[in-house]
């Protein structure tokens, strides 16, 4: 990452959970499988993951999705055609953005979904965060890089149970930065913080579950508290689509090249 974060940024290498195979393997894609350590609790599938590769990688960007977390990924996936992923693929592409960035997309065995209320259900429970923990596990020590763990929307509550999960087991070294990108209303985090922190939120966002105000409010109180830094990024351009939860501003729709240049600046 670029200076503002290479001080925080440093590589620790981490002994991973589980045995892991590759499924699909290309010039610079592939689908990942990773073995669920916590078998018996509430799934024993593998968790698939999708890995695009950068070209002499600094960081590694690491999404948890929203929504109910299934992207249903198959062994002959070679691509993720869905415009969300592809503006994130252009980090890892030279002709569009620094390309200095490895980006990983988990997928989910079962729903994650989050209630309308906020309940956040099984993005709470030993079995995800644990997953969440191979994953990283896995990728730190095949790539050697620091990882950014990066939750859109629903994805963002699963960031902020993952803190707790931290905390609780001491394993802070797991992640060296945070992004919030469309952060839901209810995220806080307590007390202390030492973790490089980027909000991503498009100003015309109209779901209200995650409003951008709201985000302003979670990045004026997070700032406070957190010794590292925390900033955040408005994204201006976009498209409205037909649910404004699930598509159009929310989901960055027409605003690829925006996000990807405006996050490639800021890490």
């Amino acid at each position: 990452m670029k200076s503002r974060f290479d001080a925080l940024l440093t590589t620790l290498r981490v002994i991973g959970i589980g045995i892991v195979f590759v499924l699909v393997s290309s010039a610079s894609a592939e689908v990942i499988s990773i073995e669920n350590p916590n078998k018996g609790f509430l799934n024993n599938d593998p968790t698939l993951t999708f890995y695009w590769q950068g070209s002499n990688s600094k960081g590694l960007i690491f999404l948890l999705p929203g929504g109910n977390g299934m992207i249903n990924l198959s062994p002959e996936m070679t691509d993720l055609k869905f415009h969300f992923f592809q503006t994130l693929k252009k980090l890892t592409d030279k002709t569009q953005t620094s390309g200095v960035y490895d980006v990983v997309i988990m997928d989910s065995p079962y729903s994650l979904q989050v209630k309308s209320d906020g309940f956040a259900g099984p993005r709470t429970t030993k079995d995800h965060l644990i997953r969440i923990e191979s994953v990283i596990n896995y990728y730190r020590d095949k790539t050697k890089l620091p990882v950014i763990l990066m939750g859109h929307s629903n994805g963002t509550i699963s960031i902020r149970e993952f803190l707790y999960y931290t905390k609780k087991y001491n394993k802070l070294n797991l992640v060296n930065g945070l992004i919030l990108s469309g952060s839901r209303n209810e995220i806080e985090f307590e007390s202390p913080i030492n973790t490089p922190i980027i909000f991503l939120h498009n100003k015309q966002d109209g779901c209200i579950n995650t409003a951008y105000s709201h985000a302003q409010s979670s990045y004026d109180k997070i700032s406070k508290i957190n010794k590292s830094r925390t900033s955040f990024i408005t994204i201006e351009s976009g498209s409205p689509q037909d649910n404004p939860c699930t598509s159009g501003y929310h989901m960055m729709f027409n605003a690829g090249e925006e996000v990807a240049k405006k996050l490639d600046k800021e890490l």
